[in-house]
């Protein structure tokens, strides 16, 4: 595991580490992993790359892939279509206008996969998840509707693009 966060590392670390197979996390300090070239066959990068700005986005990538093994798999799930405007909130401080969870960028399966090729990667499967299946209802009754669902589901299909890719060799 890795992140940028000491408090987020230290917690991973603190929950996982009697399981057998937790090597541990550590905090990121800087643009390059602190692994080898090829020392993974999977890197997950789960709901991370809308938060990433747009400069960092490359360097970010290209490292992921110099830390995968050759035939090696990149594991990326993020929210599918979003429309940044509907989450955005204003700082009553300084009037700064950003979104609620410091999303920076959305993405469809074409543009993720855009994105992917132009780094390197081939995408072995990508498709969108509609995870409100797995919450609890709203209303009662077997159509299991809320407004919100119907609200999302004329927005765009499905909540997440679940994209596998891989490194070609």
């Amino acid at each position: 595991g890795a992140d940028f966060s000491p408090t987020a590392v230290a917690q991973a670390n603190q929950r996982l580490a009697e399981h057998p197979g937790w090597k541990g996390a550590q905090v990121l300090g800087g643009e390059r992993l602190p692994w080898p070239d090829g020392t993974f066959d999977v890197i997950t990068c789960l709901e991370t790359l809308e938060h990433v700005i747009p400069c960092r986005l490359s360097p970010m990538l290209s490292e992921l892939r110099r830390a995968l093994k050759p035939g090696g798999h990149l594991f990326v799930t993020t929210p599918h279509a979003e429309d940044l405007e509907v989450s955005a909130i204003v700082c009553p401080e300084c009037g700064c206008v950003f979104h609620r969870s410091q999303h920076v960028r959305s993405f469809t399966k074409d543009s993720l996969q855009r994105l992917m090729v132009d780094h390197g990667f081939a995408t072995s499967h990508c498709n969108t998840t509609n995870f409100d299946y797995f919450q609890a209802p709203g209303w009662p009754g077997w159509l299991n509707i809320t407004p919100k669902r119907v609200i999302r589901w004329g927005w765009y299909w499905g909540c997440l693009t679940l994209d596998v890719l891989r490194i070609p060799g």
